[in-house]
C-alpha cells in the first residue's frame, strides 16, 4: 500500500496514533495503517475482516468521530485499484 501511495504521489505516515473505545466492557484501542496529512483522513487496509473486526473498527471510528477514515478491502483492490484513488479524492 505504501507503494501504491508513493506511486501516486499521495503523501503518507505511517500511523501510530491510538484511538481508544469500550469493546464488550474492555477497554481496547485502535491504530489505523496510514495517515494522509493532507487530506486529514486516515487510511485503513483489511485483506479480510475477521470475526467482529468489521463492527469493533466502525465503532471506534463513531466513538472518536474520526469522519475521514477509509476503508481498502482486498476484494476492491483486486477489482481495481483505483478504487483506491477515488476514495481519496472526495477528501482532497
Amino acid at each position: 500500500m505504501a507503494k501504491y501511495l508513493d506511486e501516486n504521489k499521495i503523501e503518507w505516515k505511517r500511523n501510530t496514533k491510538r484511538f481508544y473505545f469500550t469493546w464488550e466492557n474492555k477497554k481496547t484501542y485502535y491504530i489505523p495503517d496510514f495517515y494522509l496529512p493532507k487530506r486529514k483522513a486516515y487510511l485503513e487496509t483489511k485483506g479480510y475482516w475477521y470475526n467482529d473486526s468489521k463492527e469493533r473498527t466502525l465503532e471506534a471510528v463513531k466513538v472518536n468521530n474520526l469522519k475521514w477514515i477509509l476503508l481498502m478491502q482486498k476484494e476492491e483492490w483486486l477489482i481495481d485499484k483505483n478504487i483506491l484513488l477515488e476514495k481519496i479524492g472526495h477528501f482532497v
